[in-house]
C-alpha cells in the first residue's frame, strides 16, 4: 500500500495565498526549494487538480531551457518532468510530460491508487478543496438520481451533509424533527451477517425517534409487497407502551394485523414446573394490561426462551412483515439500544423498526 502525503506553503497563522490570491510571499527561499525538489525527486506519484496543473505545466516542462535557468532549477524541471503524474480534471482535454487525465471520481481513483503497490503519493497545493468540490458534487448528483423514477409524485427533500454519517443523521432527524429513521444494515455476505454496519448501530444507539432497519441477509433482498402483518415484542418495561402504540398505529393506517409477544425468561426446569407456569401466567396478565392500556386489538402471545431467538422464531412463523420492538430509555434527549435489540436485528426475518 502507497503512503498518501498532503504538501503545501503554508503561513504560521494558517493562509496560503494573500490578498488577491497573491502567492508572491511563498517564493520559496533556496533552502526551500531544494526541499520540495529533493522531494519531487522521491515521489513515486503526484496528484493534482486542475489549477496546480496548470500552474506547474506552464513552466516545468520547459524551465531547464529557459536563458539564465539555476542548476537547482534545471534540476528540479528534469525531476518533475520524469516524475509519474495525475491530474483529476472534467475540464482538462489533454496532458503531457508523463502524465495521465482522470475525468472520474477522484476519492475512487485515489482510494485505487494508494491500495497499489509503488513509491509514496504526494498532494499539492490546494486540491484537496477541488477534491471535496468533486466529490460533494458527485454525491448531488447520486443522490438526485437515486430512485428518481421511483419516488415521482412523492414530497422528497434530498440532503448531503458533512461530517460523521450517524452523528449528522441523528442530529438531523432530531431537528428536522423526523418521525422515523429508516437505514439499511449491510449485513450482506457471509460473515457480515453477523455484525451491523457501524453507521446504522450509532443511529440505533442515539436516536430520539423510531428506526427502520432492512432484512439482514446474506444476499440482497427483492422487493417486498406491502406490510401485511405486524409483530410487536415487548419486554413489559417502561418502553413497550411507546412500541405498543406505534406499532398499533402503523397497523391500523396500513390495514395489518398485529400480535403483540413477550417472552418470558422461565426456570430452566420441565416445562410443567410450577415456577415456569406462574411466571408465564403473570407475563400473560401484564401483557393483556398493556394491550387494554393502549386500546390496541392485537392477538396476545407469551412464550419462554432466550428472547432474540424466540421473537426471531415467531416472526418467521407468523410470515411477519415488519416487526416492532422497544429501545430503553436514558436520561438526556436520545434514546439507548436495549441488551437484545443488536441480536434481535441480526436475526429477524424481516425488517425491524426499533422504538
Amino acid at each position: 500500500m502507497r503512503k498518501l502525503t498532503f504538501g503545501m506553503n503554508l503561513t504560521l497563522d494558517g493562509y496560503i495565498a494573500a490578498p488577491g490570491d497573491d502567492l508572491g510571499w511563498s517564493v520559496p527561499s533556496d533552502e526551500l526549494f531544494q526541499w520540495w525538489s529533493d522531494r519531487v525527486a522521491a515521489t513515486g506519484l503526484a496528484l493534482y487538480g486542475r489549477k496546480l496543473w496548470e500552474t506547474m505545466s506552464s513552466h516545468w516542462p520547459t524551465a531547464d531551457q529557459q536563458p539564465g535557468a539555476t542548476p537547482a532549477e534545471i534540476e528540479f524541471a528534469s525531476r518533475w518532468q520524469e516524475m509519474p503524474k495525475v491530474v483529476f480534471s472534467s475540464t482538462t482535454s489533454t496532458v503531457d510530460w508523463n502524465t495521465r487525465l482522470v475525468t472520474g471520481d477522484a476519492v475512487t481513483e485515489i482510494t485505487r491508487l494508494k491500495a497499489d503497490d509503488g513509491g509514496p503519493m504526494d498532494i499539492g497545493g490546494a486540491m484537496t478543496a477541488d477534491l471535496y468540490r468533486s466529490r460533494n458534487e458527485m454525491a448531488v448528483r447520486d443522490l438526485d438520481a437515486f430512485l428518481a423514477a421511483g419516488w415521482e409524485g412523492l414530497d422528497v427533500r434530498r440532503v448531503v451533509l458533512e461530517g460523521d454519517p450517524a452523528q449528522q443523521i441523528v442530529e438531523f432527524a432530531h431537528t428536522a424533527p423526523a418521525g422515523l429513521i429508516i437505514m439499511p444494515t449491510h449485513g450482506y455476505g457471509p460473515f457480515r451477517r453477523f455484525i451491523l454496519g457501524s453507521n446504522t448501530a450509532k443511529v440505533l444507539h442515539d436516536a430520539d425517534c423510531p428506526v427502520w432497519t432492512g432484512v439482514h441477509l446474506q444476499e440482497a433482498p427483492v422487493a417486498t409487497a406491502p406490510v401485511r402483518g405486524i409483530l410487536c415484542a415487548v419486554d413489559l418495561g417502561p418502553q413497550s407502551g411507546a412500541a405498543l402504540e406505534w406499532a398499533s398505529w402503523l397497523a391500523r393506517d396500513m390495514g395489518a394485523s398485529l400480535t403483540l409477544l413477550h417472552v418470558a425468561s422461565c426456570p430452566s426446569a420441565s416445562p410443567e414446573a410450577a415456577g415456569r407456569s406462574s411466571v408465564l401466567e403473570a407475563a400473560e396478565e401484564e401483557l393483556a394490561r398493556l394491550q387494554a392500556n393502549a386500546g390496541a386489538p392485537a392477538d396476545l402471545r407469551v412464550e419462554a426462551g432466550e428472547a432474540p431467538r424466540a421473537i426471531c422464531g415467531a416472526a418467521a412463523r407468523l410470515g411477519a412483515s415488519l416487526l416492532v420492538i422497544g429501545r430503553g430509555s436514558a436520561a438526556g434527549v436520545f434514546g439507548r439500544l436495549r441488551t437484545n435489540a443488536y441480536a434481535i436485528i441480526r436475526q429477524s426475518p424481516c425488517p425491524v423498526v426499533s422504538v
